[in-house]
């Protein structure tokens, strides 16, 4: 008799184990995020790009590093369904024909020198560009930059 108690006691705490580990694994409901960035026609080789929520209160900033063109937000660190300011930046941390007031080499590694932005800033600081995300969509939003 005291083996089986001991069974029905291991069996219910395994089973209070279980459902005190079990919650919705999705409570705010995000949803991933991707696309494809070019600039002049091209794919953009490096950047990032960010979503902000148009309406700020109480909601979820994401973003992520373009590469070759292409972005990708997996869904645990994607966005809950709404709206969302896009910016994106990319720039030259050191331009080829920037040089040292003497002429020399530059004194500093690229990432303390201030860099040249590939994107126009209403892409990035003066951008208005919103996307909406949505449960039922595929959240593929691309970008086509034009500079000329």
């Amino acid at each position: 008799m005291s083996y089986c108690r001991f069974c029905l006691c291991s069996a219910g705490l395994l089973a209070l184990a279980a459902l005190a580990g079990c919650g919705p694994g999705n409570p705010l409901g995000r949803e991933a995020v991707s696309g494809r960035v070019t600039l002049d026609g091209k794919p953009l080789e490096f950047g990032n790009i960010s979503f902000d929520p148009v309406v700020p209160t109480g909601g979820v900033r994401s973003g992520a590093l373009i590469t070759d063109g292409e972005y990708s937000i997996d869904a645990h660190k994607g966005l809950p369904p709404g709206e969302y300011k896009v910016r994106i930046f990319a720039g030259e941390a050191n331009p080829p024909d920037m040089q040292a007031p003497d002429g020399g080499e530059l004194p500093a590694p690229a990432a303390e020198l201030p860099g040249v932005s590939l994107i126009p800033p209403e892409y990035n600081v003066q951008s208005d560009i919103v996307r909406e995300v949505t449960a039922d969509g595929d959240n593929r939003f691309d970008f086509e930059i034009e500079t000329q």
